[in-house]
């Protein structure tokens, strides 16, 4: 959903979050008054009635005020704070707020609970940005003692006032035996389990696919710290499975490398609990995409049994993918086929030799070829850091709005944040990947610290790293007719890591297509060795006040060789042409041909060449002689319709190529095409393959080969591979 739509009862609470933004700019440093604050009863009363009200709520929106950090301090640097000190709309830098839960959960935007301090004093806790792995009863349950960082504490909408959580290592769930709980608050002691014990609740927890318990439970155990070695590497293997499910890889390797059984002589039992582990680390390593230590931790464990077949199994899969990571070979048409609505996380490696990340100069980085790269050729193949589609048959959609800006993310534009801090919370080496991309500038402190128990995740850099980075995307592939960007028909939204390093031209010399999750980017021009590979932002037509205004965003002015001409045209011009665009588009709504029609009326047709006359000489020869004319390529395809004599229709497809930059020229027998400022539209595909049709009719089945092959060449680079074009084929070729 675009960010565009936003309805009158999110607009209508927008403007009440603003006016509350600066009445709090107003509250900051001061105390609470009394009837901003809720009694126990109250807030027992108010969550009791949220709860027998609670259910599928539609658009869930999450508001956003002004960034602020995480804190960057483990528990045992804080000092504590109660809840009467708390100053309104204040971030408490150094202090740490200890506190119980003592209602029911109510998930709204965000998992809201009421707590008590040590002296007895309560409020509401509200925690935004939370892991999705875990269902809402296990992040704020009730009777559970929390540690909030560095509490900011804020006025509401509703006149009332309550801590707020955006970053999710800012909230800690405190361990029974923690220092940190005030005896007022500590838990009533239960018979204490033994390490057994509590290995054996967990294995009981992993049996009902409840991984986050069961990792819990192994890990209270080895809290213990028992001195039984077994115990201590059964516990480490075990947790390390339970890893893999939640996706926490990099811990889950951790785990199984302190769970191997050193030494030699082994017994046969001492083995086999090592092949079991080395799998589990080569198996984590391999969702990582490090296939080199898959590869290494899956040879290690065949050292101790040379035949198991998962570890082969698992081998030669590692093996594949570092042939495809190093050669590129991939078989374009299978991955297509194999991508379908229930499977588009795609069991592939990236392939991305062929482009390096290097200073762009004023443009930050970029990327530059390492080799020369002809039109068509695969520049990379690049596997999803994450992807996030919208589903049609969600209850809820999410929806984030910056109440400063009054910008709003729909859809899977809100929930690719809640898939990232999944993946970055536990995974430290991919979440660094991810920080390092461009934030907009407004962010000094990127370096991730591992605190607590988890990396410190700062949520609006997060947001931001997306907002720069972030591909639409279709939900399965690219599909014939949408187009090689065809923005307002994505469907699903991700970041790919190395492509994002890609700066942005109208006119690029390379494009996009997907199949599942996987990028796959084609040279659309000749690329010569360390030349900077550009792709398109947007799609490369509208006008250029369009185009100006959207690439606003991201904080540059396009400087490449369409808007440079743009620039220099008279404003006069832009309106006579913005003016007649209008026109062409009323013009071609009210005359919509059927594909029955043998031909268009004499008249509509003459009025459709004066348009396309007046619209051409909006391009004067000297500044577009070699550059698109997007604005002409509707009309030009509306006039293409009528039937004609096949040199005619040659002529007809020529000028479509021409107006997207494709200019060809016919020696005889052979075509030489100019594709330096060219674009790649769907239409230059219908182009060359009416040409190669027209030229096969006239009797040069040879320049008729030349057309086709532009067309593959257009069809590999918007649908990735091939499968399907022989829809377009004209026979006899």
């Amino acid at each position: 959903m675009s960010s565009e739509h936003v309805d009158e009862a999110v607009a209508a609470q927008l403007d009440l979050e603003m006016m509350q933004l600066k009445k709090a700019k107003i509250l900051e440093g001061r105390t609470p008054i009394g009837s901003m604050k809720h009694s126990r009863k109250q807030l027992e009363q108010e969550f009791a009635e949220a709860a027998s009200v609670e259910g599928d709520q539609g658009l869930v929106v999450t508001y956003i005020g002004d960034p602020y950090p995480p804190c960057v301090v483990p528990l045992s640097g804080l000092k504590t704070i109660c809840l009467r000190d708390l100053k309104l709309e204040t971030h408490h830098r150094g202090y740490v707020l200890v506190g119980k839960t003592f209602c029911e959960p109510n998930h709204t935007a965000s998992i809201m609970n009421a707590i008590e301090d040590e002296n007895g004093d309560v409020d509401r806790l509200a925690f935004y940005n939370f892991s999705r792995n875990k269902s809402v009863e296990k992040i704020l349950p009730k009777d559970t003692i929390i540690a909030v960082k560095e509490p900011y504490y804020k006025s509401t909408t509703d006149g009332g006032v309550l801590v707020r959580v955006d970053h999710p290592s800012d909230l800690v769930l405190l361990k029974p035996h923690s220092s940190l709980i005030p005896s007022s608050l500590a838990p009533v002691s239960k018979d204490t389990l033994t390490p057994a014990e509590m290995k054996e609740q967990g294995n009981t927890a992993f049996k009902r696919h409840d991984w986050q318990t069961a990792a819990d439970c192994y890990s209270a155990a080895l809290a213990l710290k028992e001195n039984n070695e077994d115990l201590r590497r059964t516990l480490h293997r075990n947790r390390s499975q339970a890893r893999i499910h939640l996706g926490h890889y990099e811990l889950a390797i951790q785990d199984a490398l302190a769970a191997i059984v050193q030494g030699d002589g082994l017994s046969e039992e001492a083995k086999w609990q090592n092949v079991k582990t080395l799998y589990r680390a080569g198996r984590s390593e391999y969702e990582l995409g490090d296939f080199d230590k898959a590869k290494e931790y899956f040879g290690k464990a065949l050292q101790y049994s040379s035949n198991d077949e998962c570890v082969l199994a698992e081998l030669y899969r590692a093996e594949k993918r570092l042939e495809e990571q190093r050669t590129g070979n991939f078989d374009f048409t299978a991955m297509s086929k194999s991508a379908t609505k229930n499977h588009t996380i795609l069991d592939l490696a990236s392939f991305l030799s062929n482009a390096k990340v290097a200073s762009a100069g004023h443009r930050g980085r970029g990327l530059f070829a390492t080799k020369h790269l002809a039109p068509g050729d695969v520049i990379m193949v690049e596997k999803a850091f994450y992807v996030v589609s919208d589903d049609e048959n969600a209850k809820n959609t999410s929806a984030l709005v910056n109440v400063n800006t009054g910008h709003a993310d729909f859809g899977q534009y809100a929930e690719g944040l809640y898939v990232t801090i999944d993946k970055i919370l536990y995974n430290p080496r991919q979440a660094s990947r991810y920080l390092d991309l461009y934030d907009g500038g407004k962010f000094q402190n990127k370096v991730l610290k591992f605190l607590d128990g988890m990396a410190t995740v700062d949520t609006f850099l997060v947001r931001a790293i997306a907002g720069f980075n972030d591909f639409g995307c279709p939900k399965i592939k690219s599909y014939l007719h949408q187009g090689a960007d065809a923005h307002s028909e994505n469907e699903a939204t991700g970041i790919w890591l190395h492509a994002s390093h890609a700066n942005h031209s109208c006119i690029p010399n390379s494009d996009r297509s997907f199949i599942g999750d996987m990028m796959i980017i084609r040279a659309n021009k000749h690329i010569k060795a360390g030349e900077e590979i550009s792709l398109a932002y947007r799609a490369p037509g509208g006008s250029y006040a369009e185009r100006k205004k959207e690439l606003s965003f991201y904080g540059f002015e396009c400087d490449c060789p369409l808007c440079e001409a743009e620039k220099s045209l008279p404003n006069q011009v832009h309106m006579e042409r913005a003016e007649l665009t209008k026109e062409i588009n009323t013009f071609i709504s009210a005359n919509m041909i059927a594909p029955v029609l043998s031909s268009i009326p004499d008249v509509t047709l003459e009025k459709a060449k004066e348009l396309m006359v007046k619209l051409e000489d909006t391009y004067p020869e000297a500044l577009y002689k070699h550059l698109p004319r997007f604005a002409c390529v509707p009309l030009r395809v509306w006039i293409h319709q009528a039937p004609g004599k096949p040199k005619k229709t040659l002529k007809k497809a020529l000028r479509t190529l021409r107006d997207l930059g494709y200019l060809v020229k016919i020696n005889g027998t052979t075509v030489t095409i100019d594709r330096s400022s060219a674009a790649v539209y769907v239409e230059g595909l219908n182009a060359a393959m009416t040409a190669a049709s027209a030229c096969l009719a006239s009797g040069k089945p040879e320049v008729a080969l030349q057309f086709q092959e532009l067309g593959k060449e257009l069809y590999a680079i918007m649908y990735a591979c091939l499968d399907g074009f022989e829809k377009f084929r004209p026979s006899n070729i």
